[in-house]
């Protein structure tokens, strides 16, 4: 680049096409002052011009002598005639010539760290992003969630210093949100989150930040509710900025790049769970807790015990409830820690080296309400008189009447729109799954059901199973000298990505 004889500035490379701005640094050229007690030249510690305060000197160069140019000093190898040092006095220049003294007059383009109390050396590169998705039914200010986001930050290509040798005091990002609509963006809130400055080299950083982290403007909570309310013409303009300043390099040069690449942000509401009605009744607690007692451990690795899955009656998460060796009660993160995923013990101090048999009471979580999954959360028991031994009963039948066609809606997010809309729809009596208690395994079993429609037109029907594929002996309990009884869980499963509601 060049300066033109219009006084402009020219480019001729074709990355001016890329540019968004152009910032041009004015460096001072000003007059070092003479310390007579070691005849060294200090830089001035502070410069004030043009309404501008100059400090935090830390570099000089073109130098210039009476009107002799001594060049700048970049490193000790390369001979300019004079050295820069540093002591406790401030950055100071030291000639080879003794013909320099105190009545020369020595001058140079001093480059200062502030202007104005203000960092002028600032790497700081910033992300923008539009969230346009409508996700909350109302607009009520109690929003809370997190924002979690993963990128790569800090210094690359790094030559003549190492980063070891590279401080800084000033290393952050900053989150800014706003309310974005037609009429222009309104500021939400902001936050700040320090960066690692011991560890300034280009890596990466998954960060989670809570929304009770924001440091509201007025108002901006509210702002902040419309902006992800449904019905609304508000989106969510969100910057993020990485920052680094006020560094310090304890060497003679550096060279390199400061880097920010945004790799994901994703943006997690926490709302107050539905109501969950079963009957038209509120439901505390969505589960069956169905206990298994006196399981006995296999032992795997040293300290290691895992459950064996032949062992266990069901696939349902499950808590333990007691363990123990044959003689003494563990406890857990005293004695051992479980791991739910693997479904295996490890024990820890005492017991670490311990190896003989381990006994497990657990309960499962058994048919719970969550996502993919719903059931009746209540046995339904039926009784019959007929002696289905003597008379050779063939068939089992439920004749199930419904006010809704079981099924599922799922929703997900229109990327275009930023509305939530219906992806899939699933509406079928086939959905409907059947356990029957064994009252000799003491334990529910899934039964495979074949279904007919009765075609009524009144959502009526027939879950039939044939003798030939389960003992009924097994499921049907003896209550009296003619009586029996039958109990049943009747449930919806179904492997949803991305939940929206079942019904």
């Amino acid at each position: 680049y060049w300066v033109t004889q219009s006084n402009e500035l020219a480019f001729n490379s074709p990355m001016k096409y890329l540019f968004t701005n152009v910032t041009i640094e004015y460096v001072p050229l000003a007059a070092l002052e003479y310390n007579s007690v070691d005849g060294r030249w200090y830089l001035p510690q502070s410069l004030v011009m043009n309404n501008y305060n100059f400090t935090d000197p830390f570099f000089v160069s073109s130098l210039w002598v009476n009107s002799t140019s001594y060049g700048t000093y970049i490193h000790p190898d390369i001979d300019v005639d004079y050295i820069v040092g540093n002591s406790s006095d401030g950055i100071f220049v030291e000639f080879d010539d003794s013909t320099i003294v105190s009545n020369s007059t020595v001058q140079g383009a001093v480059h200062f760290g502030k202007i104005n109390d203000t960092y002028l050396y600032k790497f700081s590169l910033k992300d923008e992003l539009l969230y346009k998705y409508n996700i909350v039914n109302d607009d009520s200010s109690q929003v809370s969630g997190t924002l979690h986001i993963d990128l790569n930050a800090g210094f690359t290509d790094v030559i003549y210093s190492e980063l070891s040798q590279v401080t800084s005091d000033d290393y952050y990002l900053i989150l800014n949100l706003y309310q974005f609509s037609d009429l222009g963006i309104q500021e939400i809130g902001t936050t700040q989150i320090d960066l690692d400055n011991e560890l300034l080299g280009y890596h990466y950083y998954s960060l989670d930040i809570g929304l009770f982290e924001i440091e509201f403007f007025t108002g901006g909570d509210l702002l902040l509710a419309e902006s992800i309310t449904r019905g609304t013409n508000y989106d969510l303009y969100i910057t993020i900025e990485s920052s680094i300043s006020n560094s310090i390099v304890d060497g003679n040069l550096f060279k390199g790049s400061y880097a920010h690449e945004l790799l994901s942000v994703g943006l997690q509401i926490d709302l107050a769970d539905s109501d969950l009605l079963y009957d038209n009744n509120p439901v505390d607690s969505p589960l069956i807790s169905l206990p298994q007692n006196d399981i006995i451990l296999i032992k795997t690795n040293t300290a290691e015990y895992a459950f064996n899955s032949s062992v266990l009656l069901y696939d349902f998460e499950f808590t333990i409830d007691s363990l123990r060796t044959d003689t003494v009660q563990l406890y857990e993160n005293v004695h051992y820690t479980f791991s739910a995923d693997l479904k295996t013990i490890t024990l820890i101090g005492f017991y670490r080296d311990y190896s003989g048999l381990l006994f497990a009471n657990i309960t499962y979580d058994a048919f719970e309400w969550k996502a993919g999954s719903i059931s009746t959360l209540q046995p339904i028991t039926l009784t019959f008189t007929e002696d289905y031994i003597g008379q050779i009963t063939k068939y089992l039948e439920f004749v199930i009447g419904f006010n809704k066609i079981p099924g599922y809606d799922l929703e997900k997010i229109d990327t275009n729109s930023g509305r939530l809309v219906l992806s899939e729809e699933q509406k079928s009596s086939t959905l409907i799954k059947i356990y029957i208690y064994n009252f000799q395994k003491e334990a529910w079993d899934l039964v495979n059901f074949v279904v007919y429609s009765d075609y009524s037109g009144t959502n009526t029907f027939s879950y039939v199973v044939d003798r030939k594929f389960i003992e009924f002996e097994q499921y049907f309990n003896k209550t009296g000298s003619e009586e029996f009884q039958i109990k049943a869980i009747f449930t919806v499963e179904e492997n949803l990505e991305n939940y929206s509601e079942l019904v």
